[in-house]
C-alpha cells in the first residue's frame, strides 16, 4: 500500500502547483503589460548620432577630421580589450571597451568607459561618485524617464528642474543579488522616483546603460512569474531545480497511478465490459432482522452498493483501503487483494474476511456483516 500513500501525497503536491499555475497565469493575463514592463515611463534613446563631432576642414576635398582618441592608443593602454564600441553616454561620446562579458547583458561582465575626446577613464562603479559623475547618473535616469510623468509639456528635457530633481533620489550602488532584478549579476545604480507607481530606475554601473524601470506593477508581475515558473529561489529563470524536481514528482505520480491501475485490473476490481449489468447480493447482518437482497451494478464496489441500500457498514477512509474497517465475510476462496493482505490478519483471511471497498458485486453472491 506504500505506492498509494506516495500517489496520494504526490497528487496533492501536483494539484497545489497546478492551482498556482492556473491562478498566476490568469492574473498575468489581466495585467497591463506595458506598465508591468515599465514601458509606460521608459524612453529608449534614439540611435547614437556622431555627426556633430565631425568637422569638414576642406570644402573641396570633403576630408573629415575627427578629434576622437585613436583605437590604437586604446589597445595600447588597455591590452586586455576584446571589443571596442563607439557609443554615447548622455551627451558624451565614449568608447565602450569590453574586457570580458557573458552571452547576455545581465551576466557578470567587465567593461571600461573612456571619453572618446579626452581619453579619460569614466568610472561609474565607485560607491562615492564625483559630483560630475553623480550628476551624469541623474541625467541618464532623467533622460530615460517620460516628462509626462512629471506633468511636463516638454519632451525629453535632460535638465532637471528643482521640482523634478526633488522627485528623483539616488538610493545607492547595489550589488547582486538585487531584489528587483534577480537575474542581474553586475553592480547597478538605483534611482528612485517619487511617482504614483513608486518607479525605480536601474543603471548598470560599468556601462551606464539603463537596464529597466521597475514599478509596483512590475513587482507584482515578477511575483506572479516567480510563482508561475516555480522560481522560488528567485534566480530569474524557469530552468531551476524546483521545476526539475516537480517534473520528477509528476513522472512518479504518473508511474504510481499506472501501477495502481494495473493492480486494480490484476485484482479483478476493474474489468472492461460492454454492458454493465446488475448483480444480486444476499446480505446477512446481526443488525438486520432478516437477510436482505440488494441489486447493484456488477462492477460497483460492495461498499458502495451497501451504502446505496442504506445498509450500515463501518468505513473511516471512505473506500481507500487504508482503514481496514469495512470488513465482510465471504467465501474463503475469494480473491485476496493487497489491501486485504495488509489490513486483515491471516486468520481473518482464512475465514473469508475481506474489505468491502476492495471487491465488486460480481465477485460474490452472499456475504455476512457480523462483527467478530
Amino acid at each position: 500500500m506504500m505506492f498509494k500513500r506516495v500517489h496520494k501525497w504526490l497528487s496533492l503536491a501536483v494539484f497545489i502547483q497546478l492551482f498556482i499555475w492556473l491562478g498566476s497565469g490568469f492574473l498575468l493575463g489581466k495585467l497591463d503589460m506595458d506598465k508591468a514592463a515599465g514601458r509606460d515611463t521608459l524612453v529608449r534613446n534614439n540611435p547614437t548620432s556622431f555627426a556633430r563631432f565631425y568637422e569638414n576642414t576642406d570644402d573641396n576635398s570633403g576630408a573629415v577630421n575627427t578629434p576622437f582618441v585613436s583605437v590604437k592608443s586604446l589597445l595600447k593602454n588597455y591590452p586586455m580589450t576584446s571589443e571596442i564600441e563607439l557609443s554615447r553616454l548622455f551627451d558624451q561620446v565614449i568608447y565602450k571597451l569590453k574586457i570580458n562579458a557573458g552571452q547576455h547583458d545581465y551576466q557578470a561582465s567587465h567593461y571600461k568607459l573612456v571619453d572618446a575626446i579626452s581619453g579619460e577613464l569614466i568610472d561609474l562603479s565607485a560607491e562615492e561618485l564625483a559630483p560630475t559623475d553623480k550628476k551624469l547618473i541623474y541625467q541618464i535616469a532623467r533622460f530615460s524617464y517620460k516628462d509626462s510623468a512629471f506633468g511636463s509639456s516638454q519632451t525629453q528635457n535632460p535638465n532637471l528642474s528643482a521640482d523634478q530633481s526633488e522627485k528623483m533620489s539616488v538610493a545607492g550602488l547595489l550589488y547582486p543579488p538585487i531584489e528587483d532584478l534577480p537575474r542581474e549579476r553586475n553592480a547597478v545604480w538605483q534611482i528612485n522616483v517619487d511617482d504614483v507607481s513608486q518607479t525605480s530606475i536601474y543603471i548598470r554601473a560599468q556601462t551606464g546603460d539603463v537596464i529597466a524601470h521597475v514599478n509596483d506593477e512590475t513587482r507584482w508581475r515578477d511575483l506572479l512569474l516567480m510563482l508561475h515558473f516555480m522560481d522560488y529561489a528567485e534566480e530569474g529563470s524557469f530552468n531551476n531545480w524546483f521545476i526539475k524536481i516537480f517534473a520528477v514528482m509528476t513522472l512518479l505520480l504518473s508511474g504510481t497511478g499506472a501501477w495502481g491501475l494495473y493492480r486494480l485490473f490484476s485484482d479483478g476490481r476493474i474489468k472492461i465490459t460492454w454492458f454493465d449489468r446488475n448483480k444480486m447480493l444476499l446480505v446477512h447482518s446481526e443488525k438486520l432482522p432478516k437477510a436482505v437482497t440488494l441489486s447493484a451494478s456488477a462492477n460497483s464496489s460492495i461498499l458502495d452498493a451497501l451504502s446505496a441500500s442504506n445498509i450500515e457498514i463501518r468505513s473511516i477512509c471512505g473506500g481507500g483501503g487504508l482503514c481496514g474497517t469495512c470488513k465482510f465475510k465471504g467465501e474463503p476462496e475469494l480473491l485476496i487483494t493487497a489491501a486485504d493482505r495488509e489490513r486483515l490478519t491471516p486468520d481473518e483471511l482464512a475465514l473469508g474476511y475481506r474489505l468491502a471497498c476492495q471487491h465488486v458485486m460480481k465477485e460474490v453472491s452472499n456475504i455476512e456483516l457480523n462483527q467478530h
